[in-house]
Formats: structure tokens, C-alpha cells, sequence
């Protein structure tokens, strides 16, 4: 079973999101940079939790402001008229499951199977679980025309991983 090192998280991080929202909604980063903290979330960001359960530990949270997550489906379902909150809810949780395949995929140099878990999607500016299993999580914000997204990668910390 191949450690992952995650000295360069924050690159394939930002490479896993641009590639998954340029394949599944033709949205394109603009840029992007490390936080030091989360900032305050709003009532309507949409916050998504995805776990990586083997060969190693991890989470990611992806947070959506609401203005992107509407034009996301919008991209995605090319539907102008009634967006709904499933819509919303099945396309963050695609967009969720694409990037953190990619993510693992890299971090493992494509030489181990993984398995991830099943994503979580909910509004609000308190989801349960943001920031619950690390002292050191790696805060990235993406921003783009359509809005922002803020990404979030973290690891036990007992987690097998090598860190910088």
C-alpha cells in the first residue's frame, strides 16, 4: 500500500476541482490560495463532505456559495427555469465525488486502489462536521466568474500520511 505524501496537496487539490468543474459544467478557476482559517459561512452556501476511507483517511469539504451552485446546474442541466434543491443537492454531490477521485487518484500517483464514501450535501452556516478530525486542515478558496468555492482537505490526526 502506497503512504501518500501530501507535501503537494494544495496543487493537486486545486488541479482535481479545476479539471472536475471544467468536465462536468465548463466552469473555469480563476485562481485560487491558501487560508488560514474558514471564513464565516452563510445561511445559503451549500457545504459537501466526502470521506476517503482506504488505502489512507481523509475528508474533504467542499463550500459552495448559492450564486455558484445555481449556475453550476444551470451549466450542467442547461434548465434556466426552476432550479430545485435536489438538482442542487445531486450535482454538488457529483461535482463532490469527481473531485475527490481525482484527488486520491493523484495522491496515490495512480499506483493504489482507493475507496471513497458517499457524499453529504447541506445548506446552512453551520453543517455539522466542518472541521471536526484535524488541528491542521488545508483551507484552499477557488474563485471564478461564477462565484466562489471554498475547499477544505483534511486528515486524522493519527492518519498513515505523510505531511510537510
Amino acid at each position: 500500500m502506497k503512504t501518500p505524501d501530501l507535501i503537494n496537496v494544495d496543487d493537486l487539490f486545486e488541479k482535481a476541482l479545476s479539471e472536475s468543474l471544467e468536465g462536468l459544467a465548463f466552469i473555469e478557476l480563476e485562481s485560487h490560495q491558501k487560508r488560514q482559517s474558514l471564513p464565516g459561512l452563510r445561511e445559503d452556501d451549500w457545504v459537501t463532505r466526502i470521506s476517503i476511507d482506504a488505502p489512507f483517511q481523509a475528508f474533504v469539504t467542499l463550500i459552495f456559495d448559492d450564486t455558484f451552485a445555481n449556475d453550476l446546474v444551470e451549466n450542467v442541466t442547461m434548465e434556466m427555469e426552476k432550479i430545485t434543491e435536489t438538482m442542487i443537492r445531486d450535482a454538488l454531490a457529483e461535482v463532490a465525488n469527481t473531485v475527490v477521485g481525482r484527488l486520491a487518484y493523484s495522491l496515490l500517483d495512480g499506483e493504489s486502489d482507493f475507496s471513497i464514501g458517499l457524499p453529504s450535501c447541506e445548506r446552512g452556516s453551520h453543517p455539522g462536521g466542518v472541521l471536526s478530525v484535524s488541528r491542521k486542515p488545508t483551507i484552499l478558496e477557488f474563485l471564478m466568474v461564477e462565484g466562489r468555492v471554498l475547499g477544505i482537505f483534511e486528515t486524522p490526526d493519527d492518519a498513515n500520511v505523510k505531511v510537510a
